[in-house]
Parts: structure tokens; sequence; C-alpha cells
């Protein structure tokens, strides 16, 4: 049963309030910063359109949270196998193809990445009842977990599927606030937002505009539910801007710990940039200044690889 709370309950947090020392989310040393920040305790959504690089861009964030805060992480991504998973994070971690590594580098990336990422099998089928069990059992390996993506789960029979998915979400939320682990989930945008194009005075004109907060599948209470709503976003149709990963933050629950919303029509844009996003013209994983190039056209992802100039000293030391 509830209780009332004592009336001194939450008189550490007022104080910290007041005498300016309240915690403040962590950071990866760019713009990206003032608007994105990892809270311990937090419940976040992250969705967007197929193909747009959701899954891309989360790792290179956890990476780069794990580089500068050494957060450790719980994995579950059914629609990626773990050795693509572990490839992705060898080559944030490295900014170099995993065949250009030499065994003393892949040895120890490889070291650092086992010691700070865990994965779930994804050989069977899970609900969300059953994902948060484990991460329940697991809660002292990880500071952060990924659900990826939500609509891969199983829905028990004979259930309201709305009624569901706002138990979860609410029962993800308290897991989180009890237990001071942080909890992302993708989710996919509704078919009708793709059908959504920028009108023809628009510098992206015709092309399908970023979903909002409601175009998420279930719809708005996803929103309601989450602390953090991020919207991942790529024109991949765009002739030379396909690289570019759009971030629109579209909620911050407590901006007075780090973070806000981002502007509309003014995301952050996150440049894919051989092995790494930069952005602003900065690898927050290797710590540097990236000159800016013209982007290339259009063409495949390994052509453009080979086109592009990596800024990338290969015997300075790895960035953890």
């Amino acid at each position: 049963m509830g209780q009332i709370l004592n009336s001194t309950h939450a008189d550490d947090y007022l104080k910290s309030v007041r005498n300016g020392t309240l915690k403040q989310g962590l950071g990866i040393g760019c713009h990206l910063d003032n608007y994105l920040c990892f809270k311990f305790g937090s419940f976040n959504l992250i969705m967007g359109q197929a193909n747009v690089g959701k899954t891309d861009w989360i790792i290179w964030y956890m990476v780069a949270l794990t580089v500068k805060h050494k957060i450790n992480w719980l994995v579950f991504s059914s629609e990626n196998s773990v050795g693509s998973l572990k490839r992705k994070i060898l080559q944030f971690l490295t900014g170099k193809d995993l065949d250009k590594l030499s065994d003393e580098e892949y040895n120890k990336a490889n070291f650092k990445m086992n010691m700070f990422f865990k994965f779930i099998d994804t050989d069977q089928l899970y609900t969300a009842e059953d994902l948060l069990n484990i991460f329940t059992e697991n809660k002292d390996q990880f500071d952060g977990a990924i659900i990826d993506p939500y609509n891969s789960l199983v829905i028990p029979p004979m259930v309201n599927q709305h009624t569901y998915d706002y138990e979860i979400a609410s029962k993800i939320r308290l897991f989180c606030k009890k237990n001071n682990k942080t909890v992302y989930i993708l989710a996919h945008a509704v078919t009708e937002s793709l059908r959504k194009t920028h009108a023809k005075d628009h510098r992206y004109a015709g092309l399908p505009m970023p979903p909002n907060e409601a175009d998420i599948e279930g719809g708005g209470k996803w929103a309601n539910r989450a602390d953090d709503f991020i919207v991942i976003h790529r024109y991949k149709s765009h002739e030379s801007e396909w690289m570019m990963t759009h971030v629109h933050v579209k909620k911050v629950k407590e901006t007075e710990t780090g973070g806000k919303p981002t502007f509309l029509d003014e995301p952050v844009i996150c440049f894919k940039y051989y092995n790494s996003f930069t952005v602003h013209q900065v690898d927050p994983i290797a710590n540097v200044e990236i000159t800016p190039k013209p982007l290339p056209l259009n063409k495949s992802f390994y052509e453009v690889e080979k086109d592009v100039e990596f800024n990338n000293d290969p015997t300075k030391e790895l960035p953890f």
C-alpha cells in the first residue's frame, strides 16, 4: 500500500536547488549537450521513420557517453545481430574500419567494449515484462539500457494494447526512478508520417517531414510518459545532405538539470563522418575538430568512406 511521505522528504533536493549544487546531466562535449543530456533515472523515447539511422545514432551516443563518463550499457536490439552492433561500437571507439585495426588496437578496443556493453540474446521473443525482469535481475551490471525497437516485443493475448502500453510505460518509468537506471526505447513513426512532405518553397521540398511526437506508433501517450522525447530524422533521398542526421529534442521534462527542446526547424545536426558523427565540426569521441569539407553526393556508404579524408592519426591512443 502507498503511504504519505514524511514532511522532510525531498529536502536535499530543495537545498541543492537553493545552493546551486543540483546535479546536472552528463554531456559528451559538443553542441548537442545544450539540448540533450544523459540523466540517471530517466525514461526516454527515440522515434523516427524507418531507415533514418536511429540505431546508428544511439550506438554512437552510447559510445560517446562511455568514453566520457564510463557508462555501462545493456542492449536489446532485435533487428540487428550482436556482431553488427559490436562492429559499430568498435568502429566508433577507434574511428577505423574493423579490418584496418592492428591486433593490439582490436584487442584493446574489444576488451573495453566487453567491459561496458552487455547484450540480451535476441534468438527468442520477449514481452516488455520479460525485458523489465531481465533489467531488474541485472540492475547492478548497467547504468543505461536500450530497447530497440518497441514494436518487436510480443503483446500478451487478449489485452487492450493502448492500456497495455500505458501500463508498460509507467512500469519502465518507475523502474528507472527506483533503481536510478536510464532506459531508451526506440520506436517507429506511423506510416502516415511518411506521406507528410515539405512544401514546395521549403529547402527540403518534396521530402518527408520529420515526424512529431504524436506520430509515434501507439500515439501521444509515449510523449506523456517519457522524461525526454527525441526525434531522429534524415533526408536520405537528398542529393548532398543524406549523411546528416537531424536530432529534434521535443521534450525535456527537467530542464533545470540540463537540456531543453530544440527550436522548430532548428535541430542539432550530426554529420556522419567516416566512423563517427561530428556536431558543429567536433568529433566528441576522438575529441578533435574536423575541418569542414564539401558534402559528397548521394553514393553508397562504401564509396563515401573512400572519398573522405578522416583526420585521425593512426598512432594516437584510443579514446578511453
